[in-house]
């Protein structure tokens, strides 16, 4: 009996080729959308949740609110938050470790790589589980002079060659000294879907870190915990403000003079590790994020795409019902119950949705290759795992019955003297109301999906084609010119002596360096108090606001081309236009006044009308660099909002200290070919 349903399916699809050609290749395109769509979205949602006891892993999110200012968050801490929570929950957190990722110049055989460096501490180990290739991740952690290297930069560094053993050196940076290390370690990254990147990893040797720095002012270090089995999250959470009350220590310029508990200042939240990446904290998480109302929303238009091609399949097998109505009428002549000849229908439809889950793999693979190229994603179909073969089955199944179950009952329906019946118009017989409902239905997802799809193109066309308050073309963006080795710039600041020499360069004409680029979020944040005006009451509470800083030196705004509002930019010659690194030792007693420049977003911030009424205006705002160090700002210009950051956040108040030795990026504006400046 199968064997003559699968006869009879086959000649029919045989006898209507464009039909059928039509019915499989609409499906199989459905298919192949809502593959697609549900690997990337499988591969969102797996992010971080392929470590071991990735359920009782957290991070350590920081939110930091001035009285009258606005909040700010991080996913940095200080670095004594882990002792303190190690001696504050002591049965409550089994793990502890901090962790610092950032960019440095590995020395190798002579030869120099820009890559990732992470420190941590030896807990690291026991939070986060690194299939190992060779040497010990414990025994790396152990001791500040071993480093573990992945997989893939071992290959970079010494190639097929074992590196057990060899030497690397990294410069110094404000955080850490310079050192040589031996490689102790290599390790696979079993999955890239992670928020954390190790591509080489050594101790935080805490004994290295700056006294200065050793503050509970100083955010630099993520801080994550693995609670011990029986605890939740929840009852941590609730803790931490006497958590926080009993070990920050916050200087008085923080507190108000000790009006502010420091619970009021602080407020610490732990966040599964697993949730980081969907549901990003700060504007730092920001630069990897996911989204889940994206998700969702990619899984609905997975949804509708396979309706649509389902409906497709339904209508258009309605729409040849009427050549199969004396097939119908003889089956039933010869004693077929309608039970059977469902069965036989649905048979069909599976059949086909066999063929259309074929044909929609082979487009599949063959989409992969443009979908990679254009998102930088690599998704892939595992053809080895029978989860894989389950899955499709069940697509399959699925597709053919809910594209084939209402034409087999009505296929089925038919009545022999009816079908068999001369006068009987195709038009009486096919005109079924769910169809009509299900034509309409197939039109108007298909009229949203076109619609959404204008939207996300115009969207997409506005996010490139935004006004970015400066000019981005015709620039080159060279980085971490503070680690330049000495001896290739001769005597002098490093940085300042390597701008002389590239502005001598044919071709070159500004160059400027700053702390942050563009396409760089910065974390360093400065509390601005408005000072009342000469002569007005000063009983009046001040205007405290939280913005953004960026170092910079006197050619930024003309070699980013950002237009200045009001007043004037950076002067050489001004001497009050430059902002000193202070330190607290310095023990400084007379007043500190300094020039400053803002943007037109901390001018409305500050409640200060138009840019024009800001100048002259003065602040009150920390130039120390380890710690309060309080000068009184006069804004002397006012320069137009420029999105150095993130498209899905709007742009930040922002401030202007000029101070080129912080500055660790050069931006070169040339004229000409880029290849041959």
């Amino acid at each position: 009996m199968f064997r003559n349903y699968f006869i009879t399916a086959f000649n029919n699809l045989l006898k209507n080729k464009l039909f059928s050609l039509i019915n499989i290749i609409g499906l199989s395109v459905g298919l192949a959308a809502c593959i697609l769509i549900t690997l990337y979205v499988q591969n969102e949602l797996s992010y971080d949740q392929h470590w071991d006891d990735a359920d009782r892993i957290f991070r350590v999110n920081n939110e930091h609110r001035m009285p009258g200012s606005e909040v700010v968050k991080s996913a940095a801490t200080p670095l004594g938050v882990l002792p303190a929570i190690n001696s504050f929950f002591p049965e409550e957190v089994e793990a502890a470790t901090r962790v610092r990722t950032f960019t440095t110049d590995l020395s190798v055989n002579n030869a120099v790589y820009h890559e990732l460096l992470t420190y941590a501490d030896k807990e690291f180990a026991e939070l986060i589980n690194l299939e190992m290739i060779s040497g010990s991740l414990e025994g790396t952690l152990a001791t500040v002079n071993s480093i573990g290297l992945s997989e893939e930069l071992a290959t970079k560094f010494f190639g097929p060659n074992d590196p057990i053993g060899e030497t690397i050196s990294i410069p110094s940076s404000y955080l850490t000294p310079a050192r040589d290390f031996r490689v102790t370690a290599v390790y696979r990254v079993s999955n890239v879907n992670s928020i954390l990147r190790v591509p080489a990893l050594a101790l935080l040797d805490v004994a290295s870190v700056p006294e200065d720095l050793n503050s509970w002012v100083n955010s630099f270090w993520s801080t994550y915990v693995k609670l011990a089995d029986g605890f939740e999250v929840e009852e941590i959470n609730s803790r931490l403000p006497e958590f926080i009350n009993l070990h920050a220590e916050l200087p008085d310029s923080m507190s108000g003079q000790g009006q502010y508990a420091a619970s009021d200042i602080l407020k610490y939240s732990l966040q599964p590790i697993s949730d980081i990446y969907l549901d990003p904290w700060s504007n730092e998480d920001n630069e990897n994020s996911g989204s889940r109302v994206a998700n969702l929303i990619f899984v609905l238009i997975a949804s509708l795409v396979l309706a649509v091609g389902c409906v497709n399949f339904a209508v258009l097998t309605l729409a040849k019902s009427t050549q199969r109505k004396k097939e119908v009428a003889m089956r039933k002549i010869m004693g077929a119950k309608r039970s059977v000849l469902v069965a036989q229908f649905l048979g069909e439809a599976i059949f086909i949705a066999l063929m259309a889950t074929v044909l929609g793999l082979v487009a599949l693979e063959l989409i992969m290759p443009v979908y990679t190229s254009f998102t930088g994603n690599t998704l892939s179909l595992d053809y080895g795992s029978p989860i894989t073969y389950f899955s499709l089955a069940g697509i399959v199944m699925l597709t053919g019955v809910l594209g084939g179950f209402y034409p087999a009952i009505v296929l089925s329906g038919f009545k022999p003297i009816r079908s068999l019946s001369k006068s009987h118009t195709a038009s009486s017989i096919s005109r079924y109301s769910l169809k009509d409902i299900l034509v309409i239905l197939q039109f108007t997802v298909s009229v949203s999906l076109i619609v959404a799809t204008i939207f996300v193109y115009l969207q997409s066309r506005f996010a490139s084609s935004t006004n970015l308050g400066f000019n981005p073309d015709k620039l080159l963006v060279i980085e971490n010119v503070r680690n330049v080795p000495d001896t290739q710039l001769g005597m002098g600041n490093k940085s300042t002596v390597l701008k002389q020499q590239i502005d001598s360069i044919e071709g070159v004409t500004n160059s400027s360096l700053s702390m942050l680029r563009p396409a760089q979020g910065g974390s360093v944040r400065r509390q601005l108090t408005l000072l009342p005006e000469a002569g007005a009451d000063n009983t009046l509470s001040a205007t405290v606001v939280s913005t953004r800083l960026n170092y910079i030196d006197s050619e930024f705004f003309d070699t980013y081309e950002i237009p200045v509002v009001a007043g004037r930019a950076y002067e050489e010659a001004v001497q009050q236009d430059h902002i000193p690194l202070i330190r607290q030792a310095d023990n400084l007693e007379q007043q500190l006044n300094f020039n400053l420049i803002i943007n037109e977003s901390a001018v409305r911030l500050l409640g200060l009308g138009s840019p024009e009424e800001a100048i002259g205006r003065i602040v009150s705002a920390n130039v120390g660099v380890d710690g309060p160090v309080f000068a009184n700002l006069t804004i002397i210009g006012v320069v137009a909002d420029s999105r150095f950051h993130y498209a899905r956040i709007e742009i930040p108040p922002e401030i202007y200290y000029m101070n080129p030795e912080v500055g660790n990026h050069l931006t070169v504006r040339f004229k000409g070919d880029s290849q041959e400046v």
